[in-house]
């Protein structure tokens, strides 16, 4: 359904990404938090950092395992 987040007393909500087919659920934690703490170390917003985790989170569960091919890295970076 998406995800939340809260600093102090504010909180941030952003919506699943959607996908055509979940192939694989592994690692769609990992890449999720990945996402979050990439733009949160770079001072972003709570809703660009929960943007990028769903981002992540919603290629990686598209593929089997949690290898992404470059094309798909690409096109992540243009998204965030």
């Amino acid at each position: 359904d998406g995800s939340i987040a809260r600093s102090g007393e504010y909180f941030a909500r952003t919506s699943a990404l959607s996908v055509s087919k979940v192939v694989d659920t592994t690692a769609a934690g990992d890449f999720f938090a990945a996402g979050f703490l990439y733009n949160h170390a770079r001072g972003r917003s709570l809703e660009e950092c929960l943007y990028s985790g769903s981002v992540l989170a919603g290629n990686v569960i598209q593929v089997i395992g949690s290898k992404l091919s470059d094309e798909t890295w690409a096109k992540i970076r243009e998204q965030i």
